[in-house]
């Protein structure tokens, strides 16, 4: 069985099973930035399976490809929560530098 595609008029090339299989086996968004599997396994052993910001494993989750909005370079492997908080400071780390002092202020 196979997808089809409204906007192609056609349906797709890959059957049903086996695009639920690649999703399954494939971490989320690693194809975007050019990088294959055997590159995101070389950055999870690099970085021992743990996120480049907090160093923790979160057993549930792959981690997430984090790369420079600008340059499209990969930076690393975060976790979830990591990823999204460098996504929510618009990756500025003057404003993350705030959040310290704000947070280092009020203890």
């Amino acid at each position: 069985e196979y997808y089809f595609r409204e906007d192609r008029g056609r349906a797709d090339s890959i059957c049903k099973r086996c695009i639920r299989s690649y999703r399954r086996n494939t971490p989320n968004n690693v194809w975007l930035y050019g990088l294959t599997i055997n590159d995101y396994a070389l950055l999870v052993e690099k970085q021992n399976g743990l996120c480049a910001i907090c160093y923790s494993r979160d057993r549930m989750r792959r981690l997430s490809v984090d790369h420079d909005h600008g340059t499209n370079k990969v930076r690393g492997l975060l976790c979830l929560h990591c990823n999204s908080g460098l996504a929510y400071f618009n990756d500025n780390p003057n404003m993350m530098l705030n959040a310290i002092i704000y947070l280092a202020k009020n203890k």
